[in-house]
C-alpha cells in the first residue's frame, strides 16, 4: 500500500485596497491577489506576504477588506 502524501493547498490572499482619495462613495477599489502561505502585520500601515519564508509582497497603507481563496 503506498503512503498518502497530503499536499497543502494553494492559498490566494485577495486584499481589498482603501480609496486612494478617502471618498467612500467613489467606486469600489481594486483587489489584488497574491499567492503566499502567510500573511504578516509589519506595523499599523504595512502587511506582508511569505511563501516558505520569503516574502513575495506587501501592502503599504489601508486596506478596506481581505480574504482567503483556497485551491485543493
Amino acid at each position: 500500500m503506498e503512503p498518502t502524501v497530503e499536499s497543502k493547498p494553494v492559498r490566494i490572499y485577495c486584499v481589498q485596497l482603501g480609496h486612494e482619495s478617502g471618498d467612500a462613495s467613489a467606486p469600489w477599489p481594486p483587489v489584488i491577489r497574491i499567492r503566499a502561505d502567510v500573511m504578516c502585520r509589519v506595523s499599523r500601515s504595512r502587511l506582508e506576504f511569505k511563501r516558505e519564508g520569503q516574502v513575495v509582497g506587501y501592502v503599504n497603507g489601508a486596506i478596506k477588506a481581505w480574504w482567503i481563496e483556497e485551491q485543493a
